[in-house]
């Protein structure tokens, strides 16, 4: 019997975080669609430096934000989810890590097996308050850097996962 409480708890305790990250994707479109964002500074591992606004090569591209402070194994995962989800789509996805410094950004860098470019850009680039749950997140850029479609990707619900990277796959090939 303590077994099934257990189980059910969890159950009730996983459901209730999946609907609140739901919601959470929902209120922050609400809130950001259409944010105009700055033409940040973008560095890549070799030190090379790039506008914002240069890696959009298209008329818009998927950004995944992550942090130095988020969950390591979280991003580097959807890291890899990414890989492999769009392996023909690589131009259209820019990878920015927010580090508070580029040595960090560096380190930890040069020890993923990554084949996509990952960016360094300054701690809090994006001073959202998103970025205050601690969670890496996705969102599309468009061409005149506004925002749209942001996501945080749930471990635990991946039907939510596919169906919005199928929906960008779409919207990017447009």
């Amino acid at each position: 019997m303590l077994f099934y409480f257990v189980q059910n708890n969890k159950i009730k305790t996983a459901s209730k975080r999946n609907d609140t990250l739901y919601e959470l994707g929902k209120s922050l479109n609400n809130k950001f669609m259409g944010h105009r964002v700055d033409d940040l500074l973008c560095i890549n591992i070799n030190g090379d430096t790039t506008n914002l606004s240069s890696l959009i090569k298209k008329d818009k591209v998927l950004i995944f934000l992550f942090s130095e402070l988020n969950c390591s194994s979280c991003y580097e995962n959807q890291l890899n989810i990414l890989q492999n989800f769009f392996p023909e789509s690589q131009s259209q996805i820019v990878i920015l890590g927010s580090f508070l410094s580029f040595r960090n950004f560096k380190i930890k860098m040069s020890n993923l097996p990554q084949k996509l470019p990952i960016y360094y850009v300054q701690h809090r680039a994006f001073d959202w308050e998103i970025n205050d749950l601690g969670f890496p997140y996705f969102f599309i850029l468009n061409s005149k850097l506004e925002t749209s479609y942001f996501y945080i990707y749930n471990e635990e619900i991946l039907e939510y996962n596919d169906q919005y990277f199928c929906g960008v796959k779409n919207l990017l090939s447009n």
